[in-house]
């Protein structure tokens, strides 16, 4: 029987990983799976529990509840979909294979020539075309999500930036969601809040639900509120405003988004994984 990868041949890989171009830039990510890497190395997988990663990874306080604040499910399936990512076009040719678990939080790890087991949703790199993440496969209980751009309604219209960072944010949070798919950010731009036709929004871009919103900013607070409208019918299923000091700026992407993963849950067969 043949053996697995030695733990430094797993370090080595892990760092091969981190250096990618695919993965310098997703900090908490890179965290998350050194973390699970060196633990599972360590054979303390029992310790891989959502209250624990929550702790150890992205420095939540001891009154931190798993069944309340999602971030553990929802970082997990980015996770795992960049590493699907990364080996079907920076890795493909690597040694060593690291695999999150479908299930848990753990991971294995094994030479490349006794994986064969093809990637889920394997993208084939073109040097003319940009490399995205896989996309959700067809199948029953998906739900489409189009995601419009919020307004800023601040007094200088200043906050720009701000309303494509949280449509960003959203986009990668729901992307990671096993039974969501988000229609892409290029094609929903075109539809401008309040202008469009529900059902030509349904016709165009195959959507169920849309998520639209406003910001509007008194001195240092900023206001935000978010929407999520059924295509259907056009009826408001879920809404949130929220008032923020205008320095939490991650910290409010964080929240919004975790608000409408909740409403999602609760409206439409979700799974976090």
């Amino acid at each position: 029987m043949a053996q697995g990868p030695t733990p430094d041949e797993v370090l080595l890989q892990l760092k091969r990983i981190l250096a990618s171009s695919s993965w310098s830039g997703s900090a908490r990510l890179s965290r998350f799976l050194t973390h699970t890497v060196q633990t599972s190395l360590r054979g303390d997988t029992d310790s891989l529990n959502q209250y624990a990663i929550g702790l150890e990874v992205f420095d939540k306080p001891d009154s931190f509840d798993p069944n309340l604040d999602p971030i553990v499910r929802v970082e997990a399936g980015r996770l795992r979909r960049m590493l699907e990512l990364y080996y079907a076009v920076e890795g493909k040719d690597d040694p060593i294979r690291i695999r999150f678990a479908n299930r848990g939080y753990a991971t294995t790890f094994m030479h490349a020539e006794a994986s064969t087991a093809p990637p889920a949703n394997p993208v084939v790199a073109d040097p003319q075309v940009p490399v995205i993440a896989p996309a959700v496969p067809e199948r029953s209980g998906v739900v489409t999500i189009a995601i419009f751009p919020f307004d800023d309604l601040t007094p200088d219209r200043d906050e720009g930036a701000f309303c494509d960072g949280l449509a960003a944010e959203l986009t990668t949070t729901l992307t990671a969601l096993e039974t969501v798919r988000v229609v892409s950010r290029r094609a929903a731009q075109r539809f401008q809040r309040g202008a469009y036709d529900f059902k030509e929004v349904q016709s165009s871009l195959q959507a169920d639900a849309v998520i639209e919103g406003s910001v509007r900013k008194f001195q240092e607070r900023l206001r935000i509120s978010a929407e999520l409208n059924s295509v259907r019918d056009g009826f408001v299923l879920w809404a949130g405003t929220s008032t923020w000091n205008h320095r939490d700026l991650l910290l409010i992407h964080e929240s919004i988004c975790r608000a409408i993963v909740d409403a999602l849950q609760s409206l439409f067969p979700v799974d976090h994984q």
